[in-house]
């Protein structure tokens, strides 16, 4: 991917829609436009945590295309706010994101998941 272009990429949330994000990814690397930072919101954050670790669209779509979000979700919440397992949420992405921010090749920013 060529260097920086001295943008930033916003990525929304919208869990399911999470996955347009791969499709605009791909057209910036084909190109050659890469962000300096990516931040997210709810599935843009698990998004853009997966593309600043530095895998490619190809790498993000084999992944995701692996396993079920249903994984994720706890139908016996408490309250609606803890529908998300995040526990297995953390264990699906430890294997493919630095623990720390500051060890993401791309700047990763603001990133936020509803709790």
């Amino acid at each position: 991917m060529a260097d920086c272009k001295r943008f930033g990429l916003a990525l929304g949330g919208g869990g399911a829609r999470g996955y347009a994000h791969i499709g605009v990814m791909r057209v910036l690397e084909r190109e050659g436009f890469r962000p300096c930072a990516i931040a997210g919101t709810s599935m843009g954050s698990i998004m853009a945590a997966i593309f600043a670790a530095g895998h490619t669209t190809n790498e993000v779509q084999q992944l995701l295309s692996q396993m079920s979000f249903w994984r994720f979700l706890d139908l016996n919440p408490l309250n609606l706010n803890d529908m998300l397992n995040f526990g297995e949420l953390v264990r699906f992405l430890e294997p493919h994101v630095p623990r720390r921010t500051e060890d993401f090749p791309l700047d990763l920013r603001g990133l936020h998941l509803h709790r």
